[in-house]
């Protein structure tokens, strides 16, 4: 009846709305710095006009800003698309967008930097078919720029594994990524040191950081060996947590000698073109620890971080671990 897929769609009208206001919340920080950025730019405060529009809508001014944000999205869309600009757009501010996931993934050390690659080749692979005669056939596929876009976007997108899976069909080798809790590096043989890093903290609550952390082994003597010494090794951005928590284990091999020391460093990440805040650092001897043993677990008091300390395990075995 009428009144029934009323009902129905009031329903799915609220969960809708319950959805749409976890996620504005979820993003609450974000959304404050672009309206403060809109206010430094001139623009009008927004609340007086957006706060009781959302009150009838039944959302909170965040998800009411988002939905202004598609509206104003849609429209600019449909107006691209009526002139004609919507073609040549789109593939170019894809190319923008995956540019800078490079440049990011490049500056915060992220394993996913093998999805982003696989991207440019399978994009510059195409374009290099387009030129040639089979391309001509390529374009008489119906719908071919947006299947073209579809396959292009699952290759760049980590959560697909499409480029991880084509990475690995085309060499033969399992790529690592920094989507899971582990990080290797890639010499096999030799001496492992196994370091868990656990968490950090406390830091400010009123700014808390991006915080991730760098892993260098410095040789007593001074002198890099052959080894995984004066390599630096580094965990995931965790965003804006003052007790930041990794719980992210890096294996070092080879491990040339336990003569040297562990130098942690705990930094706060910055956006492109400024350099990382240094939060805290601390430093632990190899020497101690126990071959094959079991990991111990330590809590260091961080240099530069008056009353922050780090959470870490270390674990060292030899040349038949895997």
């Amino acid at each position: 009846s009428e009144a029934g897929i009323m009902e129905k769609v009031k329903v799915y009208g609220d969960k809708g709305k319950t959805k749409l206001n976890e996620f504005s919340a979820s993003i609450k920080k974000e959304l404050n710095m672009v309206v403060g950025k809109a206010k430094e730019l001139g623009v009008p405060d927004l609340a007086p006009t957006l706060t009781p529009l959302g009150e009838k809508i039944g959302v909170t001014f965040e998800s009411t800003l988002i939905l202004a944000a598609a509206a104003i999205a849609a429209v600019g869309l449909l107006f691209l698309w009526i002139t004609g600009l919507l073609k040549s757009l789109i593939p170019a501010a894809s190319i923008c967008w995956y540019m800078y996931k490079s440049i990011k993934a490049l500056e915060e050390g992220e394993q996913a930097v093998t999805v982003y690659l696989m991207y440019w080749v399978v994009l510059y692979f195409l374009i290099i078919v387009e030129q040639t005669p089979f391309g001509l056939i390529l374009k008489t596929v119906p719908f071919y720029p947006l299947l073209r876009l579809a396959g292009l976007s699952m290759v760049g997108m980590p959560q697909t594994g499409a480029a991880l899976n084509l990475f690995e069909t085309l060499t033969g080798k399992t790529a690592c990524t920094s989507e899971g809790p582990e990080t290797s590096s890639p010499k096999t043989g030799g001496t492992l040191l196994t370091v868990k890093i656990i968490s950090a903290g406390p830091f400010p609550s009123d700014s808390p950081p991006d915080a991730f952390v760098t892993l260098t082994v410095v040789p007593r003597g001074g002198k890099a060996n052959e080894g995984v010494e004066g390599l630096q090794f580094k965990t995931r951005v965790c965003k804006g947590s003052a007790q930041p928590e990794w719980n992210e284990t890096i294996k070092m091999r080879p491990l040339a000698s336990l003569d040297a020391d562990l130098v942690v460093t705990v930094l706060g990440h910055k956006q492109i073109g400024h350099s990382n805040d240094k939060l805290g650092e601390c430093k632990t001897s190899l020497a101690d620890l126990e071959m094959d043993g079991e990991s111990e677990k330590l809590d260091l008091q961080m240099d530069g971080a008056v009353g922050s300390t780090l959470s870490l395990e270390l674990g060292i075995s030899g040349a038949s671990a895997i």
